[in-house]
């Protein structure tokens, strides 16, 4: 019986050090990937395109009623979209949700 009980405490203590490691491992990972982060924002702004707004233009993007269809299968509908001028949008969402044909319909 006293076997048993010293090989449970054994095993209590090593899953209370694998816990921790797991912990520190991820606190490591989450270093790193800050890092990372910084070497991007740490980088240049790229430009897009080589059209410009007219001076007098507002510079407001704006979508009504447009739809996408292909292969008989809906990838994008926007009904009221309203982006105004020097605003920084992000279009996020699951693969295959449109975001590359939202950015296709608006780069015209």
């Amino acid at each position: 019986m006293g076997g048993l009980l010293a090989a449970c405490r054994y095993a209590q203590l090593t899953a209370g050090v694998g816990g921790a490691a797991s912990l520190l491992g991820a606190v490591v990972r989450g270093r790193r990937a800050r890092e990372r982060t910084l070497e991007l924002e740490r980088l240049p702004a790229l430009s897009y395109g080589t059209r410009t707004l007219p001076p007098t233009g507002p510079g407001t993007l704006e979508l009504h009623g447009v739809r996408v269809v292909r292969d008989g299968r809906q990838v994008l509908r926007a009904d009221r979209v309203r982006i105004p001028g020097g605003t920084t949008a992000a279009v996020v969402g699951r693969g295959g949700a449109g975001k590359s044909v939202l950015a296709a319909v608006a780069g015209g």
